[in-house]
């Protein structure tokens, strides 16, 4: 008589995984940390979420959030653009930022021994940026340019009509980048006026996770 094979039970292919280690802090002045320690990982991420986004801003201020994420990596008050991109990207890190209806992210990937590093410069990217008018009106012109470029990329343009339509007046219905009256008219007092209303403590969380 053949053997009765018993079915196999799922546990037998499956492992517990641990909780995550994560840990939440909340400053006295709003600034909020997230840490998540991933024993062994090699490398480290290390993300500072602005909660500010184009749902934020005014008429004549549409692409501002957009804008600031641009020109910030241009200099800070201790980094010159060629220091910022090789703290980072010198050592097989990355470094980057989006922009969304409802934040603005600048982030990191490196090994962990460049934690300390990866952190100085994102603080001076976020909350020192030199924002010098040479440095707006390059941006500027760069922006500019993709906005026009919007029209031979459809795929991304239905999804601003779209937007557009569905929500209408409210904030959510605000381009991102902005429009092109909107970027033309930014100056270096507009955006530092931006920045110093919505880059404060309380609207800004930091988040690393890694070994």
């Amino acid at each position: 008589m053949p053997a009765i094979h018993k079915r196999s039970s799922l546990a037998q292919y499956t492992r517990e995984i641990p909780a995550a280690d994560i840990k939440e802090l909340t400053l006295p002045n709003g600034f909020r940390i997230v840490s998540e320690r991933i024993v062994g990982a090699p490398s480290v991420a290390v993300g500072v979420w602005v909660d500010v986004g184009s749902r934020d801003e005014a008429a004549n201020e549409y692409g501002t959030a957009h804008f600031i994420e641009h020109v910030v990596f241009k200099e800070t008050e201790r980094y010159s653009m060629k220091e910022i991109m090789n703290s980072i990207e010198s050592r097989g890190g990355m470094l980057n930022a989006f922009t969304t209806k409802e934040h603005t992210c600048f982030y990191t990937w490196n090994r962990v021994p460049y934690l300390e590093d990866a952190v100085s410069v994102l603080s001076d990217l976020v909350m020192r940026p030199a924002i010098t008018d040479s440095a707006v009106k390059r941006e500027k012109d760069v922006i500019i340019e993709e906005i026009h470029g919007l029209d031979d990329e459809p795929d991304e343009l239905v999804f601003d009509l779209f937007e557009e339509t569905l929500f209408k007046s409210s904030g959510l219905a605000h381009p991102v980048i902005g429009t092109i009256d909107s970027v033309s008219g930014a100056t270096k007092r507009s955006l530092r006026s931006f920045h110093n209303t919505h880059y404060v403590p309380e609207n800004i969380t930091l988040v690393v996770s890694g070994s």
